[in-house]
């Protein structure tokens, strides 16, 4: 019987650590590469870069288990592993434009050190083409490799459950020799794998995460007529879902906005394809548009109620990207606070993974605790949907200010106080008394 083959996750990043965590549980002897020595030495203490859910716990099992190490040394690691697993982050601008020039070379160089016979796994988002591009420049260096894209799929804040109990793997590759060394890597977590070209793995997550956007984009423009006309976009959206075309896990609930880059950065590739190649995609143009414009839900309707936010105190909870995280890079919520401070707010905030602030985010201040930022506040606005902030009760909210307001786009403190004056949140009509 064949040893199962040593694993490079090359790449040190949420994806990587996850990923890694999760192919040495399984059983795989597994290095973690990335040229930054103090991302390395902190995983070598079984430091993360990321908060995520039972990652730390996992890190530190595993080491000391002797399945899973850490080097900043490709040199000395890429020629030794029968897989390259590629897990680098993409770099995104504030366009949400993706330089994948930076993973590429990272590719390339890798491929250099690999030795013949050895398989590379593309997992970082890539634009469509990539896969074949590399596998092309591989020929042009004489190498004998095998290739395979397994589009990212990470879930923040429940990315080690998602990983390991998924509900299919999409899986790119070109021959059957490649298809039985990533079927011997991925059926330990799922017989639901989905074989496809380079190509057609590669537009699958554009398309998934485009038509992620899409509904998104549809469900809060929908809200918008739901507030004028007395409709509650969470019953229409309970509505659709019980449509067999849609179905109950349908993307169609109203809310904030999508951010974070993951969503626009597909939706620019598949805009970006179509504008070179001069055909026109008008629903595609739009998404942008339209969920930019929704981005502004919070700050206009403070506008709406107080006419000027000059010097108005505000509490904001949440901050993070998602719940589960520390990550604050892209977080909507933070775009939200920086809108409300341009128009005069002061702004304090609270969230349970956040204790101190980078320098350069001086628009806002920390409270020590939900009940400081309370006393003084005239507006509270709940972001990021901590399961904490559900326990709070019209109650415990006591000690703000009788005419303070409070608002939640995305409903989290919903059961509680929807009978809370005032109350506002996105697609509840101003005729329940709501916005």
């Amino acid at each position: 019987m064949q040893p199962d083959p040593g694993v490079c996750i090359y790449g040190a990043w949420h994806l990587g650590c996850v990923t890694a965590v999760c192919i040495a549980n399984a059983g795989f002897q597994t290095i973690v590469l990335d040229e930054d020595q103090a991302t390395i030495e902190n995983l070598r203490q079984s430091i993360p870069p990321i908060m995520e859910p039972g990652l730390k716990e996992r890190i530190s099992a595993l080491r000391e288990h002797g399945s899973l190490s850490f080097s900043s040394e490709p040199e000395k690691v890429i020629a030794g592993c029968d897989i390259i697993w590629i897990t680098y982050d993409t770099p995104v601008d504030s366009e949400d434009n993706a330089d994948y020039n930076f993973v590429m070379g990272k590719m390339q160089k890798a491929v250099q050190m690999m030795k013949d016979g050895s398989t590379m796994i593309i997992s970082s988002q890539m634009s469509v083409g990539s896969t074949r591009a590399i596998q092309t420049f591989a020929l042009n260096e004489k190498k004998k490799l095998h290739f395979a894209v397994i589009p990212e799929n990470l879930r923040l804040g429940s990315s080690i459950e998602y990983f390991e109990s998924p509900d299919r793997f999409i899986i790119g590759v070109d021959n059957e020799e490649t298809r039985a060394i990533t079927e011997k890597l991925l059926h330990k977590f799922t017989d639901q794998l989905l074989f496809m070209s380079f190509e057609s793995a590669e537009m699958t997550k554009h398309a998934i995460n485009t038509f992620l956007a899409t509904s998104v984009v549809f469900a809060n423009e929908l809200a918008i007529v739901c507030e004028l006309t007395g409709a509650d976009s969470q019953e229409v959206a309970r509505g659709l879902k019980s449509e067999m075309r849609i179905g109950k896990y349908a993307y169609v609930s109203a809310g904030s906005a999508f951010s974070g880059g993951t969503l626009a950065r597909d939706v620019s590739v598949l805009n970006n394809i179509a504008e070179n190649n001069k055909k026109s995609v008008p629903l595609l143009h739009s998404i942008i548009t339209s969920n930019n414009r929704h981005k502004k839900w919070v700050v206009n309707k403070l506008k709406d109620i107080f006419s000027t936010l000059e010097e108005l105190p505000v509490l904001v909870l949440g901050l993070t990207y998602k719940p589960g995280t520390d990550t604050l890079r892209r977080s909507l919520s933070l775009m939200i606070c920086q809108d409300i401070h341009a128009e005069g707010a002061r702004i304090q905030a609270f969230d349970p993974a956040i204790n101190s602030l980078p320098s350069e985010i001086d628009y806002l201040s920390l409270a020590t605790s939900v009940s400081e930022g309370l006393k003084n506040a005239q507006a509270v606005v709940v972001l990021t949907a901590w399961p904490e902030f559900k326990e709070y009760t019209r109650e415990s909210l006591n000690v703000m200010n009788e005419n303070a307001v409070i608002l939640d786009p995305n409903r989290i403190l919903h059961e509680s106080m929807r009978d809370f004056r005032p109350y506002y949140s996105i697609g509840l009509s101003s005729k329940k008394g709501a916005s």
